[in-house]
C-alpha cells in the first residue's frame, strides 16, 4: 500500500507514468490547440502562441518599426509581441503629459521601434525618449545575466549613434541607483522596466513614483517579486 495515496503502489506509479508520457507530447499538444502559432517568419515568437487574430504584424507601420528594431541591435531578438505591446503602449499614451522612460536599454531593440514609429506617427509626437543604463556587458561574476549576455551593450558609444537619427532621444548612462535620482523627466507617461532584476525594478518604480512624476502606463517582463511591484503600484 502507499502511505500517501492508500492505494496500491503501481497504481500511482502508473499514473507518475501517464505524467510524464503527457509532459513529453506538450509540444504536439500545443501545436494542435495553437495551430496560428507562427507570426510572418518567426515560429513562436516569444515562446507565445494565440488563436486570435494577429493581423497587426502584417502591417507597414509594424514591419518598418521592427525592421528597425534588428537594424540598431545587430539580430533578431525574434520578440515581436513585446515590440507589439511597446508600441501599443507609445500610443495609448500619446495624449497623457510626460516622456517616454526605459530602464534596461541593452542594445535599444524595444526603443528603436517606438523611436522608428514616433518619427513616422500622422500626429507630431513632441514627447522625449529617455533611455537609462549601463550600456556595457553585465558583471562576469552574475551568472544570470550572464546568459543574456547577447542582449547587452557593449558600450554606450554604438548605441548612441544607432539612435542618431532620432534627435528626442535622450541617454542616461551609468548606474540606475545612481544616475536615476537626478536624471529624470519631470512627467512620465510610458515607463518601460527590462533590468533582469526584480528587487531593481521595485526601486525604480518606487523611485519614480515616490518623486510623483510616473502617471501613465507601465510594461515590464520580470515576473518575481509581484508583490513589490503591487506595493508600489498602489502608492
Amino acid at each position: 500500500m502507499n502511505k500517501y495515496f492508500n492505494l496500491p503502489s503501481p497504481i500511482p506509479a502508473a499514473l507518475f507514468s501517464l505524467n510524464i508520457r503527457f509532459l513529453k507530447r506538450w509540444e504536439a499538444i500545443r501545436f494542435a490547440i495553437f495551430k496560428n502559432h507562427s507570426v510572418g517568419d518567426w515560429e513562436w515568437p516569444d515562446w507565445f502562441s494565440t488563436p486570435h487574430n494577429k493581423g497587426f504584424f502584417d502591417t507597414a507601420e509594424f514591419q518598418s518599426a521592427y525592421s528597425k528594431s534588428v537594424e540598431v541591435a545587430g539580430f533578431d531578438y525574434r520578440i515581436p509581441w513585446r515590440v507589439h505591446q511597446a508600441l501599443w503602449a507609445a500610443q495609448s499614451t500619446t495624449n497623457l503629459d510626460g516622456d517616454i522612460v526605459e530602464v534596461g536599454t541593452g542594445r535599444g531593440f524595444i526603443m528603436a521601434a517606438v523611436a522608428d514609429w514616433m518619427s513616422g506617427a500622422p500626429t507630431p509626437q513632441t514627447k522625449g525618449v529617455w533611455l537609462c543604463d549601463t550600456f556595457e556587458p553585465p558583471d562576469s561574476e552574475d551568472s544570470k545575466k550572464l546568459s543574456f549576455s547577447k542582449y547587452y551593450a557593449t558600450g554606450p558609444k554604438d548605441v548612441i549613434e544607432s539612435f542618431a537619427p532620432w534627435p528626442f532621444v535622450r541617454f542616461v548612462v551609468g548606474n540606475v541607483y545612481q544616475t536615476l535620482p537626478s536624471q529624470a523627466p519631470d512627467k512620465v507617461s510610458f515607463l518601460h522596466l527590462d533590468l533582469n532584476d526584480a528587487d531593481a525594478e521595485v526601486w525604480v518604480l518606487g523611485a519614480l513614483s515616490g518623486r510623483g512624476s510616473f502617471r501613465g502606463l507601465l510594461l515590464f517582463w520580470t515576473i518575481t517579486r509581484i508583490v513589490g511591484l503591487k506595493t508600489n503600484i498602489a502608492r
